[in-house]
């Protein structure tokens, strides 16, 4: 049986309920070892969407669709799951209630909320939860493929404080290594072979108000940390940090005055986006759909990110990609989609700057460069 904090059965759990509601399927992003997951469970009646974070936000966000409608399942799908660049995985009714409830779990220990009206769905989950264990792990996470991907994940989820499937990363997971004593976030992580399945690992992560650069000597066998030993640890200012993390910005500057038009018609085509709302505009951050990058001896937080638009309440978007080709079918979307938008500037930057404006409280970005 599940014990989880005091949240079980507040829905009303009535047998009859749950039989003129079966189980049908149930999916969840092969995404883990990123620390988030979507959840979509089918029942007769509805489809209960999940997005779970096993770092500090636990159960993030919840939504019920009770229609029939392929593609409506589809967009809401996108809008929860399509950032996390993972194909979608069968699993059982009890294995996706386990996934919910570890994710209750995780974000009470940080007073994360649930979503309330999850309450009215919940009795829907098995109570016969089985414990999360290395084989449901595998199941949802991606089958690694060399040592530098196994390396950048483990440390994510060191940094992450997530030991549980960070362990399993180890070939022997009796062996103790941490960094922090709370949840943060990995921004660049760069390795140096030095022979046989030995790498020199130089990785930055935000520390509270500020950052810290650790080196180790990391040794691999059957991607898997069979050694680690720190090397050296230092905290470094913003400034060091943003020379760390620079990489070239492709940005478009345009205008419109159908401002309200195109945020419609953006959500409309791009059902994955992420939004976030600032006080000069609305940000929509679009992902790469694989998690590839990765893979790659260097590996930066940001490079998961297919392009950004930041529509300004002063008539301005905003568009930055990290790669130059992402920017050329950029403006042939623009051209397609947006004719109503004119580019006033093309223009490539050293460092990421976007962000910076977003931030700034500034309304125009011409002005602000």
């Amino acid at each position: 049986m599940c014990k989880v904090i005091e949240l079980k059965n507040y829905g009303v759990k009535n047998q009859n309920s749950v039989k003129s509601n079966p189980f049908i399927k149930g999916y969840a992003t092969a995404s883990r070892l990123m620390g988030v997951i979507g959840v979509r469970l089918h029942f007769e009646q509805c489809v209960l969407f999940f997005h779970l974070d096993y770092e500090e936000y636990g159960f993030d966000r919840f939504q019920v669709y009770t229609g029939t409608n392929f593609q409506d399942i589809h967009k809401i799908t996108q809008s929860f799951m399509g950032g996390l660049g993972a194909p979608l995985v069968e699993i059982s009714l009890e294995e996706g209630s386990s996934l919910i409830y570890e994710a209750v779990e995780k974000g009470r220990q940080y007073y994360a909320e649930v979503p309330l009206e999850f309450f009215e769905y919940e009795y829907l989950l098995s109570e016969n939860c089985p414990k999360v264990d290395e084989l449901l792990y595998k199941k949802i996470s991606p089958i690694l493929v060399n040592d530098y991907e196994c390396i950048h994940y483990f440390f994510m989820r060191t940094t992450g404080l997530d030991y549980k499937i960070r362990d399993l990363l180890l070939s022997d997971q009796g062996m103790d290594f941490e960094l922090c004593d709370a949840p943060s976030l990995l921004l660049k992580s760069s390795l140096q072979p030095l022979g046989p399945n030995t790498y020199n690992a130089q990785f930055l992560m935000d520390y509270y108000d500020t950052y810290k650069l650790f080196v180790c000597e990391v040794e691999m066998k059957n991607r898997r940390v069979t050694s680690i030993n720190l090397l050296d640890s230092m905290q470094v200012s913003a400034r060091e940090a943003a020379l760390h993390l620079s990489k070239k910005e492709y940005i478009l500057v345009c205008q419109s005055d159908q401002i309200s038009k195109f945020e419609r018609d953006f959500k409309q085509l791009k059902p994955e986006h992420m939004m976030h709302v600032y006080p000069g505009g609305n940000l929509y951050t679009i992902y790469e759909n694989t998690n590839h990058h990765v893979r790659n001896k260097n590996y930066y937080l940001s490079e998961d990110i297919f392009m950004i638009a930041y529509a300004t309440k002063t008539n301005q978007i905003i568009f930055s990609c990290f790669k130059e080709k992402h920017l050329n079918r950029l403006k042939e979307d623009i051209k397609k989609n947006y004719k109503y938008i004119e580019i006033l500037l093309e223009c490539e930057t050293n460092q990421p700057i976007v962000y910076q404006f977003v931030n700034s409280g500034s309304q125009d970005f011409l002005e602000y460069l």
